[in-house]
């Protein structure tokens, strides 16, 4: 396979002053063509465009700080207590091949998370972004090519879960598999990866209560659990799904703020106004209103 080609090949010659100049090269190509990522990002998996135009500090600062650590790695000697001349050594060295699966719902960030930290040490990645949001993924790999990337160091495969997902779960030369997304997706790929004992990097679920105490100001909580909620339509690892109130009015009051509240409103994705382009997951809001019937 090419990451593996890659892994043993030239790339693993390249210093970390090499690694973190390819870094920073690549920063600057994504901030010069960020309006351009946002735009698909946007069109892709349906966000609003004056969030995902917003998202550039963020993807910026996670590059540098990757370019920050490329000499993270090394040997080092540590004291011990056996009896005898022993000498203990640390060694931080590349994994090896690293496969990514990344959600659907911020791949123009979630992509970092593998591309910044396989650039910084050493090693190569696979990555798979999800079948119905894969361009953005797409684009930057051709920036990295760009910056000067050696071919083979990040791979971009494209399809569905069961599928490419499965197969990269199970490949006998993938060393890391990180995954964000279901629990039950998780457990799969932890099986799978047991094929040759890959290191595994699970994120799931993450939905948590919000609990509204019994002296909490509504005029306040309210707004900031609807915000924890409905943030990118809930649809992200930190939304306050299921609130819990201490207090019997909270529903009554939430109805009743919900007044000031627009959902659905459609606009242009290139315009100055659009404001949220509804996410074509609706079934997804069916299966959750069916599942929780909050009432007075």
């Amino acid at each position: 396979m090419a990451a593996r080609k890659a892994f043993e090949g030239g790339w693993s010659k390249w210093t970390p002053y090499d690694r973190q100049r390819l870094l920073i090269r690549v920063h600057d190509l994504v901030e010069k063509h960020f309006n351009e990522l946002a735009l698909i990002e946007t069109l892709d998996m349906g966000a609003p465009l004056a969030r995902t135009r917003g998202y550039k500090s963020f993807v910026s600062q996670l590059i540098l700080f990757y370019a920050s650590q490329t000499a993270a790695g090394g040997v080092q000697t540590l004291q011990n207590s056996l009896p005898g001349r022993f000498m203990t050594f640390k060694i931080k060295a590349p994994v090896g091949v690293v496969g990514g699966i990344i959600p659907w719902n911020g791949p123009l960030i979630s992509q970092w998370w593998i591309l910044g930290p396989t650039l910084a040490t050493g090693c190569t990645a696979v990555l798979k972004p999800a079948e119905d949001a894969s361009l953005t993924a797409l684009r930057v790999a051709e920036l990295l090519i760009e910056a000067g990337m050696p071919p083979g160091v990040v791979n971009v495969v494209t399809g569905y879960g069961s599928e490419a997902g499965s197969a990269l779960s199970e490949h006998p030369h993938v060393d890391r598999i990180a995954f964000t997304g279901s629990t039950e997706t998780g457990r799969k790929i932890a099986h799978a990866a047991a094929t040759n004992f890959k290191r595994v990097s699970l994120e799931l679920g993450g939905k948590s209560p919000d609990i509204v105490f019994a002296d909490a100001d509504l005029d306040k909580a309210v707004p900031g659990v609807a915000m924890g909620v409905f943030y990118n339509t809930g649809q992200i690892c930190v939304a306050g799904r299921l609130p819990t109130p201490a207090r019997p009015c909270l529903t009554v009051h939430a109805v009743r703020k919900s007044g000031g509240c627009a959902v659905g409103l459609w606009g242009s994705a290139s315009g100055r106004t659009s404001g949220v382009r509804l996410l074509r997951r609706t079934h997804r809001l069916h299966r959750c209103a069916q599942r929780h019937d909050y009432r007075p």
